[in-house]
C-alpha cells in the first residue's frame, strides 16, 4: 500500500533540519581558517571538499527521519516523545559544535 506524502510535513523537517546544521556550520567555519588546519591529522582524514556534501546529506536524512516520526500522528505519546527527543539530539547537534569550535 503506497503511502501518500506530505510534502509541506517533509519540507518543514528537512528545513528545520538543514538549519541547525547551517546553525552549527556557522560556528565551525572560524575555526577552520585557525586551529583545525594546524592539527596532525592521520593519512585518512577526508578533504575538506568531503565534508559539505556529507553534512547536508545526513541533516537531509535527520529531516527525513523526523518527518516519517511526525506522520505517525502527533496524537499518539511515543511520536511526541519520539519528537522531544529528536529535538533535544538536534538542539546538542548546534551546541556540540558551539562549544567544541
Amino acid at each position: 500500500m503506497v503511502q501518500k506524502v506530505n510534502f509541506f510535513k517533509l519540507l518543514v523537517s528537512v528545513l528545520l533540519c538543514q538549519f541547525a546544521g547551517a546553525m552549527g556550520s556557522r560556528f565551525t567555519v572560524s575555526s577552520l581558517e585557525n586551529w583545525y588546519l594546524l592539527l596532525e591529522k592521520p593519512a585518512f582524514t577526508p578533504s575538506s571538499q568531503a565534508f559539505f556534501p556529507a553534512w547536508v546529506t545526513l541533516y537531509t536524512l535527520m529531516g527525513i527521519s523526523l518527518y516519517l516520526v511526525w506522520e505517525k500522528g502527533l496524537q499518539e505519546q511515543k511520536v511526541k516523545k519520539g519528537m522531544l527527543i529528536f529535538g533535544v539530539q538536534l538542539g546538542l547537534n548546534v551546541l556540540w559544535s558551539f562549544l567544541f569550535f
